[in-house]
């Protein structure tokens, strides 16, 4: 059997696909993507696209859209979510963009600091481990 309609609604503020897997593409990740945020380049003719319904990762699947999910599993019909924001907000597309290089910047001081402690000590290490925390908290609460 094979998939005769797909509808991709991406969220405005998905972290995970935004974040998490813009920034595993900065590690060259290249079989994970950012359609679920920014959507698809291309689309089969039989695909419709919806950006950015307000909300997170679970926003395309929140219980007052679920009567619409049915009703598209049984007849096919896609129904447009009215809420639909016009871009996500400038910070969070700003920070997905960000992500790869940000990925790759820290992996390198990683390796950096990994090579230096060999030979300076975990001095080092405990300051890298702490700035990353500061910076995970800091995206979190964004």
């Amino acid at each position: 059997m094979q998939v005769g309609r797909v509808v991709n609604v991406c969220a405005s503020k998905d972290k995970p696909v935004a974040w998490l897997c813009s920034g595993l593409r900065g590690l060259r990740m290249r079989d994970i993507g950012v359609g679920g945020f920014t959507g698809f380049q291309e689309m089969p003719p039989a695909a419709e696209q919806y950006r950015y319904l307000p909300g997170g990762h679970d926003a395309a699947l929140a219980p007052d859209r679920l009567p619409d999910i049915a009703a598209f599993v049984r007849t096919g019909v896609a129904v447009r979510p009215p809420e639909l924001a016009d871009s996500p907000p400038a910070m969070f597309g700003l920070v997905s963009r960000a992500a790869p290089i940000l990925t790759s910047l820290t992996a390198i001081a990683w390796f950096v600091a990994a090579a230096w402690l060999a030979f300076v000590g975990p001095l080092l290490l405990v300051g890298l481990v702490l700035i990353t925390v500061l910076i995970a908290v800091a995206l979190i609460v964004a």
